[in-house]
């Protein structure tokens, strides 16, 4: 929370010192590299890729969110499949 209302002060002490057309571009391509980092990272995620390798990452929250849907995915087709045909509806 400390980190975002530095980024807002950070921003307000900048955005007076630029002209307006200068900040909102700048921001857009800011805001378009944060988008670009964020679907790289799920496609990489969902394509298998595993950015664990590079020694400074860590797991993001989201692939554990992720591995933890497939297995209880994965547990409930199980279960699915032990029951009887009549029983499965």
């Amino acid at each position: 929370m400390a980190a975002s209302f530095a980024g807002m002060f950070i921003g307000q002490a900048v955005r007076t010192r630029m002209q307006p057309d200068v900040f909102r571009r700048w921001f857009l391509i800011a805001m378009i590299l944060l988008g670009l980092y964020l679907a790289s990272d799920a496609l990489a995620e969902i394509y298998g890729i595993d950015s664990t390798d590079r020694a400074d990452a860590k797991p993001a929250p989201l692939r554990k969110r992720i591995a933890s849907a497939r297995l209880q995915h994965r547990d409930a087709d199980a279960e699915i499949d032990e029951q009887p045909a009549e029983q499965r509806g």
